[in-house]
């Protein structure tokens, strides 16, 4: 009776240890796996969350910007007056800042909310689009006229992007659309006015390339001149 006893009471052998042990480790490797799988899930969700948000905002900008377009004209540091109110794609490649930027749109829009008119500031707004690198860039200054070492306000809408461009609707001629890579005009296609480069285009093309949406083209009808008019 005492051996009985003193057997039932001698506990675990080393074998069953072992396996235990070696249960609770897969029990706990695979816990850690599974732990570490959500996470990565969730990080790649997040990314993609907030890739997607950063294409939905610059594109809402770009669009309230264009549809607020001005045919006003503006002037230099020098104080010479542009030949027209807006300057974009191949055209302005002329007026590349430097080596690392790269112009590709400057207009004037109005709409520039000024509460109870705290700033001394107009409610039009003097807008320049650059690429820098892979980032597309929206620069702003307080006054329309540029000034030598003026302060401007930059915002970085999209990045990791290649090959930005821009292309402009001139018009339609026998009821096709005029898309051409410059704006001002530089040669007036069939049917179109010859006083179009005093004015805007109908629309801003814009087109990139992104390394998880691939190719991306982007229209913006300028001001009122969508398909309602």
């Amino acid at each position: 009776m005492t051996a009985a006893r003193a057997h039932r009471q001698s506990g675990f052998t080393l074998v069953e240890v072992i396996i235990s042990l070696f249960i609770f480790s897969l029990i706990a490797t695979s816990a850690l796996y599974a732990t570490r799988v959500g996470l990565s899930a969730g990080e790649q969700v997040e990314r993609a969350d907030s890739r997607l948000a950063q294409m939905q905002r610059a594109r809402l900008i770009i669009r309230e910007d264009l549809l607020q377009a001005l045919a006003r004209p503006v002037r230099d540091e020098f104080g010479t007056p542009a030949t027209a109110p807006m300057l974009g794609g191949t055209r302005a490649r002329e007026g590349t800042f430097n080596d690392e930027e790269r112009l590709l749109l400057r207009f004037v829009r109005g709409g520039w909310e000024n509460p109870d008119y705290v700033d001394p500031r107009p409610e039009v707004q003097f807008v320049t689009y650059l690429v820098r690198g892979t980032e597309l860039i929206r620069r702003t200054g307080p006054f329309l006229d540029a000034a030598r070492n003026g302060r401007v306000t930059e915002r970085i809408l999209l990045e990791d992007i290649e090959e930005a461009d821009l292309t402009f609707l001139a018009g339609f001629a026998r009821g096709e659309p005029q898309w051409i890579g410059t704006w001002p005009l530089t040669d007036i296609g069939v049917g179109l006015s010859s006083n179009a480069a005093a004015f805007l285009p109908r629309a801003v093309q814009l087109s990139f390339i992104h390394p998880v949406y691939g190719e991306i083209r982007q229209s913006f009808w300028i001001g009122q001149q969508g398909p309602q008019s």
